[in-house]
């Protein structure tokens, strides 16, 4: 890592003593500014995956109870739609023992 901004860091020397015409321990300085924009861009990055993690867990969380809401709803409906059916079952089977007994009563 080093490397690559100590490279770096004499190519912006070679660039800029050619525009500015800065003295040559601008290379050291520039070589030391890049190291610690390093660092801070580390540390950035760092907290940004740490408030990413963060914001993951709070999503992760808020989805695990909007599941568990819905499984519970759905357990309620799966209720209600039982005794539905088996209230209308209950009807049907009436229906069908008024008809029969209705239809005997004639002959």
């Amino acid at each position: 890592m080093r490397a690559a901004g100590f490279a770096r860091c004499v190519i912006e020397f070679d660039f800029t003593n050619w525009i500015s015409g800065r003295p040559p321990n601008s290379a050291v300085w520039l070589f030391l500014m890049e190291q610690s924009d390093e660092s801070k861009l580390l540390t950035e990055i760092r907290d940004l995956q740490r408030e990413h993690l963060a914001e993951y867990r709070k999503v992760t969380e808020e989805s695990l109870t909007l599941q568990r809401r819905a499984v519970t709803r759905q357990e309620q409906i799966s209720k209600l739609y039982q005794r539905v059916v088996i209230v209308g079952g209950v009807v049907v089977l009436l229906v069908i023992v008024f008809l029969v007994y209705y239809l005997s009563s004639f002959r």
